[in-house]
């Protein structure tokens, strides 16, 4: 049972801590798989218990169910401390040199990064999460992207957009995405970061 009970955790600990690579691609399946990791983690913490207090009632004789402790205790607290993996991935990807955000109904929002090493990604976080990863492309005032199709992709639309300035603040703040060259409204998204007009 101590040793299921490692191997169980130490695979829980990998799927967690690579969840950057496919908590993306889950779209709807997001929120069942996040559940059942919540569930799993509680279980697995109330199994350490319950391996202490055995080794506690043994007077710590049994060296497999300590070692099994040994490894379960730093394992399961380093999740609690890193819930999103102990390794930032993302930072392997660039600099993000812009960041701008849309928020629809019951507070789904849509975000839109750029990275300095030509990398966008849109991440979509509504009921589930959708990224979307492609190139993009600064020409004078308009940025230039382009998707890489994905059974896991979104389908957007949009293929170019321009920072504007706030109607009342002034600042650069709105970038304004667009489907086509006839599309007059785009899309708004507010800037949180934007270093792309100190790049260029």
């Amino acid at each position: 049972m101590p040793k299921r009970l490692l191997l169980f955790t130490i695979l829980y600990f990998f799927i967690v801590h690579t969840s950057y690579f496919w908590s993306g691609r889950l779209n709807v399946f997001f929120l069942p798989v996040f559940l059942s990791l919540v569930i799993s983690y509680v279980v697995l913490v109330v199994n350490l218990f319950i391996q202490i207090y055995k080794s506690i009632s043994e007077r710590f004789h049994n060296k497999i169910r300590i070692q099994v402790i040994e490894i379960m205790f730093p394992l399961l607290f380093l999740t609690f401390i890193f819930p999103e993996g102990v390794i930032d991935f993302s930072k392997y990807e660039g600099v993000d040199v812009l960041v701008a955000t849309y928020e629809g109904v019951a507070n789904c929002t849509d975000t839109i990064t750029l990275k300095d090493s030509g990398l966008t990604k849109s991440k979509s976080v509504c009921f589930g999460i959708t990224e979307d990863i492609g190139e993009y492309s600064f020409i004078n005032d308009t940025i230039y992207i382009s998707y890489k199709k994905s059974i896991f992709s979104k389908e957007r639309t949009y293929k170019f957009g321009i920072i504007r300035r706030h109607p009342f603040t002034k600042e650069k703040d709105n970038l304004i995405v667009f489907s086509d060259k006839k599309d007059s409204v785009g899309m708004t998204y507010l800037i949180r970061k934007n270093l792309l007009s100190t790049n260029q």
